[in-house]
C-alpha cells in the first residue's frame, strides 16, 4: 500500500521529483501525450500509476488506478465500492463532497472517480492526486497547502481515462 502525503505526493515519491528519476526507479512505463504541446504523461501499468509533469519535467500530478493501492488515513481508495471508501473516509474525519464524477476530500487535493457516482456499490477506478503547486495557483488561494483544510475546493474536472 502506498500512502497518499496531500499537496506533496505519496509516501514513496513526490511532487518536485524529476522525471528520470521516477523513470529510473518504476521501471517499465508507456509515455503519451494528453494534448498537443503539453508534456508526455508517463503511465506505469504494473504500477498503476500516471504521472504528469510540468514543462521542467518535475513530477507535477498523479493518477493511481486500484492496482496502486493507494490510501489515505489507512482507507484503499480504490478498487472498493464507492459507497464505502465514502464511509470509511467521513469515519475517519475526512470531509468528501460528492460531484459529478465521484467525490473531492475536501482540502487534501485528492479526488476519487468511479463511472457511475449515484450506484454506492459501483468501484472506485481512479485517484487523482494534486501538488501543492496547483492548490496554491488556483486564484482564490493565498494560504500555504498545510493551512488550507479548510478552504473551499474548487472542481477542477477528472482526468483519468
Amino acid at each position: 500500500m502506498t500512502e497518499i502525503v496531500p499537496w506533496r505526493g505519496l509516501d514513496s515519491f513526490g511532487f518536485g521529483e524529476p522525471r528520470s528519476a521516477l523513470r529510473e526507479r518504476l521501471g517499465e512505463r508507456r509515455s503519451f501525450l494528453r494534448a498537443p504541446g503539453a508534456p508526455a504523461t508517463d503511465h506505469y501499468l504494473d504500477a498503476g500509476l500516471l504521472l504528469d509533469f510540468d514543462r521542467s519535467d518535475a513530477l507535477e500530478f498523479i493518477e493511481a488506478t486500484a492496482r496502486a493501492g493507494v490510501t489515505y488515513s489507512g482507507v484503499v481508495l480504490a478498487g472498493r465500492p464507492f459507497g464505502d471508501v465514502v464511509s470509511d473516509l467521513r469515519a475517519q474525519g475526512v470531509e468528501v463532497a460528492l460531484d459529478d464524477s465521484g467525490a473531492v476530500m475536501v482540502g487534501l487535493g485528492v479526488e476519487l472517480y468511479t463511472p457511475a457516482p449515484g450506484e454506492p456499490e459501483a468501484d472506485v477506478e481512479g485517484v487523482s492526486i494534486r501538488s501543492g503547486r496547483e492548490h496554491s495557483a488556483l486564484p482564490s488561494e493565498e494560504k500555504q497547502p498545510d493551512e488550507a483544510v479548510d478552504e473551499p475546493v474548487v472542481a477542477l474536472g477528472d482526468t483519468l481515462f
